[in-house]
């Protein structure tokens, strides 16, 4: 499903609709908007390599405790595909411990549903080093640590902007973008807007 889909607008209405929210001007959050600028950059940067699917909403009918259906949604930050396979990307604006954690969660849980779909799909947890736009970014020096090798042994490590990426359809992925390559980013496709707004 896409996100010009009429289930996932109402969705979204709703979800807009059910916040109590300030309707007044208010300040972006800088994390958030250094956030959607990794995940912009990241896509953009796959897409001149790999074709970008737009169909990246998972949906799926969940029984409630009322015994009733409803459907829920997933966005995830990007799907693409070469050679007949498939790419799931998830993107953090921080290397930070719980980030590793966090993405890797999502990266198992959507994949086991993307798989059902798409069998050849491969998850990528791209990770940038966003403290050359806020210090306040979170940054762990040895992902490597975190994980139990013996069990978490199908994750490897990618590095650095090169593409395409060698990519093993057996394994999922940390791919780690630099401090450094992450200012590069900015320079080719421009820094995040409204940071200190």
């Amino acid at each position: 499903m896409n996100k010009d889909s009429k289930y996932y607008r109402d969705y979204l209405k709703s979800l807009y609709d059910n916040r109590n929210i300030n309707k007044g001007e208010s300040e972006p959050d800088p994390k958030y908007v250094i956030t959607k600028w990794a995940e912009d950059c990241i896509t953009q940067l796959l897409s001149s390599h790999y074709k970008k699917i737009d169909k990246n909403i998972l949906t799926w009918m969940e029984l409630n405790s009322y015994g009733i259906y409803n459907r829920r949604f997933r966005e995830l930050d990007g799907l693409f595909e070469f050679d007949g396979k498939y790419i799931y990307l998830e993107v953090k604006a921080s290397q930070s411990k719980s980030n590793y954690r966090r993405g890797k969660s999502q990266i198992n849980a959507n994949l086991s549903m993307i798989n059902l779909i798409r069998a050849n799909t491969v998850g990528v947890l791209c990770m940038l080093d966003c403290r050359c736009f806020d210090n306040d970014f979170g940054f762990y020096e040895h992902p490597e640590t975190i994980e139990n090798p013996e069990i978490e042994n199908i994750y490897k490590v990618l590095r650095g902007l090169t593409l395409p990426l060698e990519i093993d359809h057996h394994c999922k992925y940390y791919w780690l973008i630099s401090e450094s390559e992450t200012n590069a980013l900015g320079n080719k496709y421009g820094e995040p807007v409204d940071i200190n707004s």
